[in-house]
């Protein structure tokens, strides 16, 4: 198997980060220098075929050293010889100026997030998770999740260190990866093909998860995959022979034909064969003797069981042990678990060594190949295997390993077991001191923990109550609603804590909440505010909640009296977080009454009262992104950036959903006219974990550009993947940009009509109420109604616009108010001021939309101000690339006279240095000033996957394949543009 480095509990390394910086040198093992180590059959230079995929590694090795990624997967049975292949392809990686990591999955060591990408890119002790005290309070799981946080931050230091020389990243075994550790090789590939990155895998034929379907129909869009099968019968007798010392004799040569073409079987024939002396050399022929009858095993499992058979009885339970820890381990564990010192272990671990079914590391030992750990493992009894992993599990705890690793240990013995046969008296108490510290490390091995330590307590047993919190409070975090409710129903049933009841209350409602049940999360609330006993901090914080769930539920005047009760109650005890929610409440009611500036003020405070306290990470999120938007819609834009670029930072940092955020930096890009910038962010997003009202939320972004791009085809995708409120009334809230890009889509089409009939529901006073932002339709349905001479129906929206307009006087509602009278009176001087407001807040698809109106109505009688009104507006939808609009501005002025210059207002180019966007021509000149990721996104107050997104479009609009390419793209611009400036 491929070297791997351990796991950060362990002590030996086979990373050692360079002094003063965050590379990564790997220190190759004393068995690797002398040449490649013996694996599937293959040692040193005894590689045999596979020549088309060698190629294959070598032209992939090739491109990243000159600064081109790629990605390859090798796939195929056990034993085919993947880890062999990646080993003679890539092996010399680091020799050839590559900094070059491996790491290997382990079946045992599923459970411990981000082990197998951490020990790839040697980032063991350095990770930083985000994590929080152990003695956090009972609301420190919204702190944000340490595990996304390690997945971010393991991406920014791949990212700097594919800065400092080409990286080449092997990760074996993948079939055996944590999932966390699989998200980062998901978004590694993405990454790659932008980065001096070469990202290559192994994984085992017929693996089947939806994690793993994801890894392999990711990479089979964007890198190669190898499949390897069975060597041909010249190339295995060929393999046969030079693992003999020689050629392969007609005998021996013919036995190849009964080994599958699987090079591990050869392996395994040959040493069975010298073992017992039956190989005969003669003038380089290895032969069988004559009287030889070679009874080749039925599989390679008997073939492994052969070669265990000749180990000595210490040995084998030596061995038995090993398998027990894992593919990898070290002698220091086998002092452990076997209990015995590490001088009586000696014979037997150079037996085993001998005999070729481990090999060396580094300073620890791994099997040379999962087969045989797997086999070894196989052959003991489940009853067997389940007191060993219980007795490992508590020598490991007891010698002050981490948690992690006793308590993986611990599950492979309760989940190989009956529940009897798991009961352990020693374990409880030990899961009860461990998960303070584990909960921020592996929260799901946490839980899993808890799980079963539960199932041993008795239902009267006082321990249990105290578990049963903390696995509700950590099934919060993990999303797990339904077990927040079950485990809380539990314990309100039983517990007489006053404020034990009022969290899980708390916490139930909660989960009510986010699932949107907001009557079943009122009931929760009112029935725990009812208990007597209950302290103030807890009437407090559950006051502030119900204040934000009648909110939500557009009971304002109720939601208002509870979140100002509880505001009160908080600031006059300090509580933030109850500050925090209650003001958060006030915002969603100041919302409701469509009253932005009354939301910004709350969002304001409460951010300035909860501070940067780490346990309010997920409110302090949700609260910047009210602020932001709150200060777009009030044409504040620099601040909205500002203020959502923070917010940005601080998903990063601690593993925060960030896709929202992201959302509603597209939608202030999108207000300023810069589409493609709004385009990035939306992509930035659906390469994170998001929400699903989140993902449905970029597409009907997406979908609008597209639609005024005229790009029937994308918009009718984004489409497909958004609720239509037709169907689900109770998407039209959130409805305004889709049900837009709907009409827009069916007025391109000839269809006026059906547009207007999409966007009238809108007037209708039920929706109305709920849709915050139905004022930006009004203008479209009010100039589709007067063409189509609907009288009504245009009068009825200019009637709406002025509705909005006067319950909240915003500059952004009045423009729209006066676009709307203009259209209806057929007076283009409204529609100028609304012209004006947009051009001055720099709305410029607004303003576009504005001009062509203008023109539309002042050709009438002023030709002179619609010719300029058209021009202006044709060059604004020039440099927003809104083709649609081009398209109907000239079908509408075409008629009256008023027509487009042939050549004029020329669109941006869609390929080369021109096509870039400014903020795309400000990142390639960093990237070719050889500035990374994550520095390119310090430096714009720009995500690091924003950068990365920007980056692949520069890539894809230049026709290149490496950051290199981009410098020299920029270096000749700069050069052509001097030269035109000297002449």
């Amino acid at each position: 198997m491929a070297p791997a480095g351990p796991h950060p509990a362990l002590s030996a390394t086979t990373h050692s980060p360079a002094p003063n910086s965050a590379a990564i040198t790997w220190q190759k093992p004393n068995w690797f220098l002398a040449g490649l180590v013996t694996i599937n059959g293959v040692a040193g230079d005894v590689f045999v075929g596979r020549e088309r995929e060698l190629s294959v590694l070598a032209e992939l090795l090739a491109e990243v050293k000159a600064g081109a990624g790629g990605v390859v997967l090798v796939e195929g049975e056990p034993g085919i010889g993947k880890t062999a292949l990646l080993r003679a392809g890539l092996g010399g990686a680091a020799d050839a100026g590559c900094r070059l990591g491996w790491a290997a999955g382990d079946e045992f060591l599923q459970r411990l997030p981000l082990r197998l990408m951490a020990d790839c890119v040697g980032e063991q002790d350095r990770l930083s998770l985000a994590r929080q005290g152990d003695a956090a309070g009972p609301l420190a799981m919204f702190g944000g999740d340490p595990v996304l946080a390690g997945v971010e931050g393991l991406l920014a230091l791949v990212d700097r260190l594919c800065g400092e020389s080409p990286v080449v990243l092997v990760a074996d075994d993948l079939q055996w990866a944590d999932e966390p550790s699989l998200v980062v090789w998901q978004r590694l590939v993405r990454a790659a093909g932008q980065l001096p990155l070469l990202l290559a895998g192994s994984l085992r034929a017929g693996a089947a998860s939806p994690e793993l379907g994801r890894l392999r129909r990711g990479l089979l869009a964007s890198g190669q995959l190898l499949e390897l099968g069975p060597l041909e019968p010249a190339k295995m007798s060929e393999l046969v022979g030079r693992l003999a010392g020689g050629r392969a004799g007609a005998r021996l040569a013919g036995a190849t034909d009964r080994l599958g073409g699987n090079p591990l079987y050869a392996r395994e024939l040959v040493d069975a064969l010298a073992r017992r002396g039956r190989l005969e050399t003669n003038r380089g022929i290895a032969e069988l003797p004559a009287e030889e009858e070679l009874a080749v095993p039925k599989s390679l499992t008997a073939a492994v069981a052969q070669r265990l058979a000749g180990l000595a009885p210490d040995s084998l339970g030596v061995l038995r042990w090993a398998a027990v820890l894992g593919l990898e381990f070290s002698v220091s564990d086998l002092v452990v678990v076997t209990g015995r010192e590490a001088s009586d272990l000696v014979t037997a671990v150079n037996e085993i060594l001998a005999a070729q079914l481990v090999t060396e590391a580094g300073r620890r030992l791994r099997f040379r190949h999962g087969l045989i750990q797997q086999v070894m493992y196989e052959q003991m009894p489940t009853a067997l295997r389940v007191a060993l992993h219980q007795q490992a599990a508590r020598a490991l705890a007891e010698s002050g390993a981490s948690a992690e690793v006793a308590g993986a240990q611990l599950l492979l013995a309760i989940h190989g077991a009956e529940p009897r046969e798991a009961a352990d008296e020693w374990m409880p108490a030990w899961v009860a001191g461990a998960i303070p510290g584990l909960v921020h490390k592996a929260p799901q091995m946490a839980a899993e923990l808890l799980r079963a330590a539960l199932a041993q307590l008795a239902p009267d047993d006082p321990e249990r109550l105290k578990l049963e919190v903390v696995l509700a409070r950590l099934a919060l975090f993990l999303m797990e609603n339904d077990e927040v409710r079950q485990v809380g129903e539990r314990v309100l049933a039983r517990a007489g804590d006053p404020d034990v009841l009022a969290e899980i209350n708390w916490l139930i409602a909660y989960v009510l909440f986010r699932e949107r049940h907001t009557e079943e999360a009122s009931a929760a609330i009112t029935t725990a505010l009812a208990r007597p006993g209950i302290r103030p901090i807890w009437a407090t914080r559950l006051r502030a909640l119900y204040g934000l769930v009648l909110a939500w539920d557009g009971r304002n005047d109720d939601a208002m009296k509870q979140a100002e009760v509880a505001l009160s109650a908080a600031e006059a005890t300090g509580d933030r977080l109850a500050c925090g929610y209650a003001l958060f409440g006030i915002g969603v009611v100041c919302w409701n009454r469509r009253d932005e500036a009354g939301r910004l003020a709350s969002s304001e405070r409460a951010l300035t009262l909860i501070g940067e306290d780490p346990q309010a990470a997920e409110l302090r999120l949700m609260l910047l992104a009210a602020k932001g938007g709150s200060l777009d819609f009030l044409d504040q834009r620099e601040g909205a950036l500002a203020t959502l670029k923070e917010a940005q930072a601080l998903a990063d940092r601690t593993g925060a959903e960030s896709g929202a955020i992201c959302l509603f930096l597209a939608n202030v890009y999108f207000c300023m006219g810069q589409w493609d910038d709004a385009v990035t962010e939306a992509e930035a997003a659906f390469a994170l974990q998001s929400s699903p009202w989140v993902i449905e939320a970029l597409h009907a972004s997406l979908a609008l550009i597209a639609a005024f791009r005229d790009e029937q085809a994308a918009a009718s995708e984004h489409l497909d993947e958004v609720t239509d409120p037709v169907v689900d009334a109770s998407a039209w809230p959130d409805a305004d940009a889709s049900t837009l890009a709907r009409a827009l889509l069916a007025e391109a089409s000839g269809q006026p009509r059906q547009a207007a009939d999409l966007l009238a529901p809108c007037l209708r006073p039920e929706i109305a109420e709920q849709m915050a932002n139905r004022f930006t339709l009004l203008p479209m349905l009010t100039r589709l109604a007067v063409s189509l001479g609907d009288t009504g129906l245009a009068s009825a929206a200019a009637e709406a616009a002025a509705h909005e307009a006067d319950r909240e006087p915003v500059p952004l509602k009045v423009a729209a108010h006066d676009h709307c009278r203009g259209l209806l009176a057929g007076d283009p001087a409204p529609v100028q001021l609304a012209a004006d407001y947009y051009e001055a807040s720099g709305r410029l698809g607004d303003l576009a939309i504005a001009l062509e109106d203008v023109a539309v109505l002042a050709a009438a009688g002023d030709l002179r101000t619609a010719r300029r009104a058209f021009s202006a507006a044709m060059r604004v939808n020039a440099q927003l690339g809104a083709a649609w609009n081009i398209r109907r501005a000239a079908a509408r002025l075409g008629p009256l006279g008023i027509r487009r210059l042939r050549g004029s207002y020329q669109a941006r180019p869609l390929t080369g240095w021109e096509s870039l966007t400014p903020t795309e021509v400000t990142v390639a000149r960093l990237v070719a000033a050889g500035r990374s990721n994550p520095d390119i996104a310090a430096e714009l107050f720009l995500s690091r996957n924003t950068v990365q997104t920007h980056v692949s479009h520069i890539l894809e609009k230049l026709g290149q394949k490496s950051r290199t390419q981009i410098a020299v793209q920029a270096a000749r611009h700069d050069a052509g543009g001097a030269s035109a400036a000297a002449g």
